[in-house]
């Protein structure tokens, strides 16, 4: 047996490019919060309505700010939920998504970017409280400066309460593909 060599056409890969975008909840108040106090908090979720402009926008990641926090510690579920425009759905994250926070006060960043949460529609993003370290429990964030839709759900409870006229402040790092016209693109042999 003799090895031949063989030559194969050219082959280039490219990713289509993305706009980077900040949406959902960019200016906070501390006029109103959200906020979970006590050992009945655990297990408790507090949720955003996220607007979604643009198809197969990704999310990168989120980002909230704690008023206070008198827990050593808080490690929460985030979850990610299909919405229509009524009640959450289901939950778009491949994976559980766990974070710590150990801020006590300030802006708080959860990073999406290992999860590749790709979406077309606008989706509802929580924070579920599963443990808290120290002592106390009292965790605050604040509200959007600007109104919108908030879900509150308490421990092992199936239904969702809706806060119309207070939102909890989610700001979310996403990108989207950019449209490129058909003369700008470059076909190789």
């Amino acid at each position: 047996l003799t090895p031949t060599p063989y030559g194969l056409g050219e082959v280039i890969l490219k990713s289509t490019p993305r706009e980077k975008k900040t949406i959902g909840h960019t200016s906070f108040t501390a006029g109103s919060m959200g906020y979970w106090e006590g050992e009945q908090a655990i297990g408790g979720e507090i949720a955003s309505v996220i607007s979604i402009q643009q198809k197969q926008t990704k999310l990168h990641g989120f980002s909230f700010n704690i008023l206070q926090n008198k827990s050593d510690s808080i490690k929460v579920r985030v979850k990610v939920y299909s919405y229509l425009g009524g009640e959450p759905l289901d939950d778009l994250a491949s994976e559980e998504i766990l974070h710590t926070i150990h801020n006590k006060k300030g802006m708080e960043y959860i990073s999406l970017e290992d999860y590749d949460i790709k979406v077309n529609e606008d989706v509802l993003i929580s924070i579920q409280l599963v443990e808290a370290y120290g002592p106390q429990i009292y965790f605050a964030l604040s509200a959007s400066a600007y109104g919108g839709t908030s879900f509150i759900r308490q421990k092992m409870h199936p239904y969702w309460q809706i806060q119309k006229t207070v939102c909890v402040g989610f700001k979310v790092q996403s990108s989207f593909p950019i449209s490129i016209p058909e003369d700008r693109i470059t076909k190789t042999d």
